[in-house]
């Protein structure tokens, strides 16, 4: 069974903002609508370029946030035609690609509207926008099993004045990263992290960032940021002494070619802790949240991830749960 690592950890929530080069259709686009009675409103197209050579377009109304990332249900592009049709909206559009814009016709409640769609250019944050959002900001994504997982987000100005995002969880063993092409259009917010397959759009408020998570299956999670401090996850080890004792050390297991560590330690202050590391993910010292021993069955949980399995000697015969995930087969020994 095919593991995809980053479901089990998440430890990023952001990246770069969905900028295409305009080649052919494919790119992002807005034309205004002229809808009569001195009213314009402003319309956004999302074309998409998938896999065979077909095209998907998503479209939303910039000036009204309860119409948005709406699915054409049939797209059609040949020969610098492009014809799409959104039911949701009860509106078509039919025009003609060159000299790097689109001119045609939108359709909707009987009536044709003139639109011509020119490529977008993300609007220039300027110093007192960009002020809002410098500083450390602090946010918890709970998680199926019911742990929390801090984010650390800071926005910083570079030297050159632009806006850039640092991103970690101190808890989950990623390392930091750095957004630099992320948008900001008045109060919101929006980044996208194609690797993972994750989106995050929030608003500014005065009670901080609030916002949602999309994750891949386009189930959204309520993620909201404060500005604060960290602070650190609370752990629970209901492990005796004797039992860690017997644990302390290295336990490796594979998944398919990917290692899985778990580690049993003391720390500094005599405190029994508990890590995983995933090195081809460069994921070191991820914390063990929750952790108890049953008639020698071992339970580990972390934020989108648990193991279970029964301890003989220098093996353990288990298997782990990611998030969202049925369970994988999972033998670790102590080296």
């Amino acid at each position: 069974m095919r593991i995809r690592v980053w479901i089990i950890l998440l430890f990023v929530f952001a990246s770069v903002v969905l900028v295409m080069a305009q080649t052919g259709p494919a790119g992002v686009w807005q034309g205004v609508l002229d809808t009569g009675a001195g009213q314009k409103l402003i319309l956004q197209i999302v074309i998409n370029k998938l896999a065979g050579g077909a095209y998907g377009i998503t479209v939303h109304y910039v000036d009204r946030g309860t119409v948005k990332d709406l699915s054409a249900t049939s797209v059609s592009y040949k020969d610098g035609k492009l014809d799409f049709n959104v039911e949701d909206l009860g509106g078509s559009y039919s025009g003609t690609f060159a000299d790097k814009s689109i001119s045609g016709e939108w359709r909707q409640g009987g009536k044709t509207v003139s639109m011509v769609l020119a490529p977008y250019k993300r609007p220039e944050l300027s110093n007192r926008d960009m002020e809002r959002f410098l500083g450390q900001w602090v946010g918890d994504l709970t998680y199926p099993n019911g742990l929390d997982l801090t984010f650390v987000c800071r926005f910083e100005k570079t030297e050159d004045g632009k806006l850039v995002l640092i991103a970690n969880a101190p808890d989950s063993g990623g390392t930091e990263m750095l957004i630099s092409d992320l948008l900001v259009e008045g109060n919101r917010l929006n980044l996208k992290m194609p690797a993972f397959q994750l989106e995050y759009t929030g608003e500014l408020t005065a009670e901080g960032i609030v916002g949602k998570l999309k994750a891949p299956d386009n189930n959204e999670t309520d993620f909201n940021l404060v500005r604060g401090e960290y602070r650190p996850a609370v752990i629970r080890l209901d492990i005796t002494t004797e039992e860690m004792n017997k644990l302390r050390g290295r336990w490796v297991g594979e998944l398919g070619t990917i290692s899985v560590v778990f580690r049993f330690e003391q720390d500094s202050k005599g405190n029994s802790v508990i890590f995983f590391d995933i090195p081809a993910q460069n994921v070191t010292g991820g914390r063990i949240f929750k952790a108890s021993i049953t008639n020698d069955t071992l339970h580990l949980a972390a934020p989108g991830m648990e193991y279970k399995g029964k301890i003989t000697g220098d093996t353990i015969d288990g298997s782990l749960t990611p998030m969202n995930q049925n369970p994988v087969p999972l033998v670790v020994t102590k080296e």
